[in-house]
């Protein structure tokens, strides 16, 4: 099959043998994505809930009744795929619970149902209802309790409505269930790894729009308003990409010679990918299993997000300087009763943000507002969690936050300590007051005492099994060693982490722990081997600014391999979760909010 992105006038095209798909989202916690063959209980078309969070898989896949593919066409804001003289279209309209399919001839297509709450996967008491009314077809879909699951029988837990309306009167019951296998599943390690879906309607037409509502009547008002209207509705969806795409800090990349069409091309997919990822005024930390807003990927995030619209990215931080708790953390999303070790770290560190976008009438009250902030933090933080001057942190509380064995990285780790330093320093510049210089130096020295050998930046105190989090100690607090010191801990570290296709390790290949093959979720590989994205592109930065021509083969690499994943694997146009170490491959979460944005902010910075 033939892989094409179109962006403007450039267009870039390769063939492909995998099965490849595309996400597309409503930027209100709505999305859908389909690949040339389901492979996944995560592939189909999603919807949020009217009235609550709950996320509801709807239809499972749309089939035209034709040969397979011949070409996906990534347009950014829509899809097209070609089947020999057959095209389809696919739209998911921004900010309405729509989606809206179209054909350049009248053909068949079946469209196969698995309503559902994203999480849920009992195949017991899942109820649908078909009834034509004028030109709807309205579906009713009904779940209630089955005592061959459940604890009680007939129980309805919730109902929805699909209002789907076409250019044509045909119409069949086609009333099948079928078994559908998920290989992506299967090799995630994900149960269950088939599920029974119900293959519910054959229609004809040219044009096709389903619409989502817990309401009946207003899933078809919804529905008949977007067919109607849908020329407009696309119009207007172009206009508000082409504006996206003019952003001044994304044409300085776009429009430069120095880049060449592969690097533009994605990096206008990561940053639009971002743009999928967006909830309100908040950021999924991915599609299409992680539709929460953690404050730690939203944070890491929140530079590439400024790129493009500062205005969103001070709010978030803004918002989150005021929900320190007094352990002198953040949770890691609203609903959660979990925190981070490293939430708030990052919310200093990117705090910096908002007086770079201040106005010089706003920086003293956003000076004197981060300044309360930080004093909240180092008082819970200092209480709760510091011995001997050290930041400590429980079981997977950093961002490797998974066990596998003993390994949770429980105690003193080096990013941990970096972002405290970075607070340090960021305190004392702002309130002028040497006790927080007395502090910094204090940590500084037993960090360098403790953590750095000469040779190498130990992971943890008694614990100097090689890992990238050095990369991330280095972004957050440059001033830790001297330049000439980081390289010789970087050029040491690759040594053992460098994986030839152009990515990290999570761990020195020679470990035990090391696993080369993505393990899916047991865990065994997730951050002993798997080579996430974001640290990847964040370690591609850091390399940059410590010796550009040193290390600019390790740099063209990283970016090389990223570049790949995003335009030519999985799903295409999104920056995934993480590869295997053994080989460049795309596994995970599908579209990754930190892989996106630490891409573009590596781009901008390394190829500006």
């Amino acid at each position: 099959m033939k892989l094409t992105h179109i962006l403007g006038a450039t267009k870039i095209s390769r063939q492909t043998k995998e099965n490849t798909g595309f996400l597309l989202a409503n930027k209100k916690g709505s999305f859908c994505n389909f690949y040339e063959k389901p492979n996944s209980r995560h592939n189909g078309i999603f919807f949020k809930g009217d009235d609550d969070s709950r996320v509801f898989r709807t239809v499972e896949s749309i089939q035209l009744l034709d040969k397979a593919a011949d070409e996906v066409i990534n347009n950014f804001f829509f899809v097209e795929k070609l089947h020999g003289k057959i095209k389809e279209s696919f739209l998911m309209p921004s900010s309405l619970n729509s989606f809206a399919y179209e054909l350049n001839k009248e053909s068949e297509i079946d469209i196969v149902f698995d309503c559902k709450e994203i999480f849920d996967n009992r195949n017991w008491g899942r109820y649908y209802d078909i009834v034509r009314e004028k030109n709807i077809a309205l579906v009713k879909f009904t779940k209630r309790t089955d005592k061959r699951e459940d604890s009680s029988n007939g129980y309805e837990e919730y109902s929805f409505y699909i209002a789907i309306r076409s250019d044509s009167d045909f119409l069949r019951r086609n009333d099948e269930w079928i078994e559908r296998s998920y290989d992506y599943d299967l090799q995630r390690n994900s149960p269950p790894f088939s599920r029974h879906v119900y293959n519910a309607l054959r229609m004809r037409g040219k044009k096709f729009v389903l619409t989502f509502s817990k309401n009946s009547s207003e899933a078809r008002k919804e529905c008949n308003k977007v067919f109607l209207d849908l020329e407009k509705i696309k119009k207007n969806e172009k206009k508000n990409f082409d504006a996206f795409m003019k952003n001044a800090s994304l044409q300085t990349v776009l429009k430069s010679k120095k880049v060449s069409n592969e690097i533009k091309i994605a990096f206008a997919n990561a940053a639009y990918s971002i743009e999928k990822l967006k909830s309100g005024n908040l950021f999924l930390a991915g599609l299409p299993w992680f539709l929460q807003p953690w404050s730690r990927d939203t944070l890491i995030s929140s530079k590439a997000i400024s790129m493009t619209d500062p205005s969103i990215s001070k709010n978030i931080i803004t918002n989150l300087l005021n929900q320190i708790d007094d352990s002198g953390r953040l949770k890691n999303f609203d609903s959660s009763d979990s925190k981070s070790a490293d939430s708030h770290g990052w919310l200093f560190l990117r705090s910096q943000l908002l007086l770079q976008y201040s106005s010089p009438k706003e920086k003293h009250e956003v000076a004197f507002e981060i300044e309360s902030a930080i004093e909240k933090c180092l008082k819970g933080i200092i209480h709760n969690f510091t011995k001997d001057d050290f930041e400590f942190n429980n079981a997977n509380e950093t961002w490797m936050d998974t066990s596998y064995g003993n390994d949770d990285r429980a105690g003193l780790r080096i990013e941990i300590q970096a972002l405290r330093l970075n607070i340090y320093k960021l305190m004392h510049e702002l309130s002028q007051n040497p006790k927080y210089k007395i502090m910094e130096n204090v940590l500084k020295s037993k960090v360098i005492q403790n953590f750095w050998n000469g040779s190498i930046l130990a992971d943890g105190i008694g614990d100097f099994a090689i890992r990238p989090n050095i990369f991330i100690a280095a972004y957050a607090y440059p001033e830790l060693l001297e330049n000439e010191e980081w390289k010789a801990c970087f050029e040491n570290s690759l040594a053992s982490l460098w994986l030839n296709w152009g990515g990290l390790s999570t761990i020195d290949k020679k470990n035990p722990l090391y696993t080369d093959s993505y393990s899916g979720e047991d865990n065994k590989s997730y951050h002993r081997g798997d080579s996430w994205f974001w640290l990847n592109n964040l370690a591609a930065t850091v390399l940059q600014r410590t010796d550009k021509k040193k290390f600019e083969g390790f740099v063209r690499k990283i970016a090389s391999a990223s570049t790949e994943e995003i335009l030519w694997k999985n799903c295409i146009g999104c920056h995934a979760e993480l590869s295997s170490a053994k080989e460049l491959s795309s596994h995970g979460c599908f579209n990754q909010l930190w892989s996106n944005a630490m891409f573009v902010e590596m781009v901008e910075e390394v190829f500006n």
